[in-house]
């Protein structure tokens, strides 16, 4: 796999300007998860064209947090070498980074044009998986990220000779292919969640709970990520906990369940409309 898409050439002696498979696939993802969710917003009385102007803002936002916090948790990587902290392009994103900036913008965002963040985070959280499938993607094509545990039995895969210097000889689990199977399962899950009459704020916690949970289950531990706290490896199956995403997800699943919990009750006391007499 080359993470190289094409290079375009530049006058004088300029180097050729290289477009990477990274960032193609995942303006890819960002682009189809907008369509899909202008799409949608009809069906619950939205403003397709206020998604398409609100997704501008929030991806400026999600990227600047994705970054961040990727760097500011792997700052070994990067202390010695400041000019690599703009390098996106090679990968290295925080997905909860991403969410969380994301989420700040949308609030502000909605603040300000006075409209319901509740119904908006319900219909965005739609697109969310794909953009997430995508940029797993171009992790796996980039090859030198987002790297799986090695191990003796598993879907386990060689990497190419110019991450071996990085990562070894021995083969490791695809873990970007388990975080798009994720992303995957996810959107089926919210699209049907959303086809559905759901009171407002469910389908976004209910992201946040079923994100967590299976980030937790199928990626985190195969992943070649820090261990914080509690160490515990496999080295047969290529197994590890507890990474830093999995000890930030517990307190989202607690939160999570709550808010769906009390977003159920606030539903089930609101009385029921009744029926026009004949």
């Amino acid at each position: 796999m080359n993470p190289i898409a094409f290079r375009i050439p530049l006058p004088g002696n300029l180097q050729p300007l290289e477009v990477r498979w990274y960032g193609i696939l995942t303006a890819t993802g960002l682009v189809l998860a907008t369509w899909l969710c202008a799409r949608l917003a009809r069906r619950k009385g939205l403003d397709p064209d206020r998604v398409i102007d609100m997704v501008v803002y929030l991806a400026v936002g999600a990227l600047i947090g994705a970054r961040l916090v990727y760097v500011a948790t792997n700052w070994n990587n990067y202390k010695n070498n400041l000019k690599s902290i703009v390098a996106i392009w090679e990968g290295g994103l925080s997905f909860h980074g991403a969410f969380i900036f994301g989420f700040l913008v949308l609030l502000a965002y909605c603040a300000l044009t006075k409209i319901s963040w509740l119904a908006y985070a319900d219909l965005l959280v739609i697109g969310v998986p794909i953009i997430y499938v995508y940029t797993r993607l171009g992790n796996l094509m980039n090859g030198q990220d987002t790297i799986g545990r090695v191990a003796q039995y598993g879907w386990l895969y060689d990497w190419p000779q110019r991450a071996m210097s990085r990562f070894g000889t021995q083969p490791r689990h695809l873990a970007q292919v388990y975080g798009m199977i994720i992303g995957l399962i996810l959107l089926w899950i919210m699209y049907r969640l959303y086809l559905r009459n759901r009171p407002a704020g469910y389908i976004f916690w209910s992201f946040v709970l079923w994100f967590s949970v299976l980030r937790s289950v199928l990626e985190e531990p195969f992943r070649q990520n820090p261990l914080y706290w509690v160490e515990w490896t496999n080295e047969t199956f290529g197994l590890g906990f507890v990474t830093l995403t999995q000890w930030v997800s517990i307190p989202l699943i607690i939160i999570a369940i709550v808010a769906l919990v009390l977003i159920s009750r606030r539903a089930s006391a609101q009385p029921s409309p009744q029926p026009a007499p004949a």
